[in-house]
């Protein structure tokens, strides 16, 4: 029986990219993510996706990648027991279709979005193709959410779809760290002056939490290096280090707050 009264948190993670490392460390990867939801299962209302959970993904009418259906599982598990798991779609899951939704009961968002939790507004986006640099990712988004590329891709048998769809994905995290800071945190403080609270947003694999204009820039990091999280409690924002549950503190930080705040 779920006591609705404790489940008072809302969570958010960003760029798991479940598929991304070989066997191995693949393993260690979904045990440490499997290990977070069974703990926040305990107290929390709601945990948003902000985008590539998946390294890559795409749904023909009746295959899906092969992944770890544990992840899956147990993210229905949370949907059952009364939490609601908001999934944002993001450069590397763009070709997301409506299984996840329907068989693990995600409700899905391919926009950017403004939410209201615990009386803050929150700007809530993956962060491909926000900044004016990004016209590469901007272009790709359009081509791969084209109807017809889609459907001329799924002529292609899964075996091979999904192995050139994980080549293309590789190659893009060989990319390496997002480089345009400055671009994103300019991005967020015109979305503050909008009138939200805080800017939250993932892509880049950088952890970050940043006060801009008495408000707040908050990037995810990753699940891939930093198993970085934010932890909305109340109206105080963390960002957080899991297992530990510490909070984040960049080893050369410049940043002028610390990593959680009381709004």
């Amino acid at each position: 029986m779920v006591n609705f009264r404790t489940m008072q948190k809302v969570y958010f993670l960003s760029d798991v990219h479940l598929g991304a490392e070989p066997p191995a460390k693949e393993q260690q990867r979904v045990e440490r993510l499997l290990a977070f939801l069974d703990r926040i299962q305990e107290d929390a209302r709601a945990l948003y996706l902000v985008g590539d959970l998946f390294d890559y993904w795409f749904e023909y009418r009746r295959a899906i990648p092969r992944t770890e259906l544990r992840v899956l599982f147990k993210l229905h598990d949370l949907v059952q027991s009364g939490i609601a798991v908001h999934y944002f779609t993001g450069n590397h899951d763009l070709w997301l279709g409506d299984y996840l939704a329907e068989q693990v009961g995600f409700q899905l968002l391919r926009r950017p979005k403004v939410v209201a939790e615990n009386g803050l507004r929150l700007y809530l986006a993956h962060g491909d193709g926000l900044i004016a640099r990004d016209r590469r990712i901007r272009w790709l988004n359009r081509l791969f959410q084209n109807r017809v590329c889609i459907f001329l891709y799924r002529l292609l048998h899964p075996d091979v779809g999904l192995a050139l769809m994980r080549w293309v994905a590789r190659r893009s995290r060989q990319r390496g760290e997002n480089p345009f800071d400055r671009e994103y945190r300019e991005f967020a403080r015109r979305q503050l002056r909008q009138g939200v609270d805080a800017v939250v947003l993932g892509h880049t694999h950088k952890p970050l939490f940043e006060r801009l204009d008495s408000k707040y820039y908050i990037n995810l990091g990753d699940w891939i290096v930093h198993y970085t999280y934010l932890e909305l409690e109340g109206r105080t924002l963390s960002l957080k280090i899991w297992p530990s549950e510490q909070l984040y503190r960049p080893r050369a930080s410049k940043l002028p707050e610390a990593s959680s705040v009381k709004t």
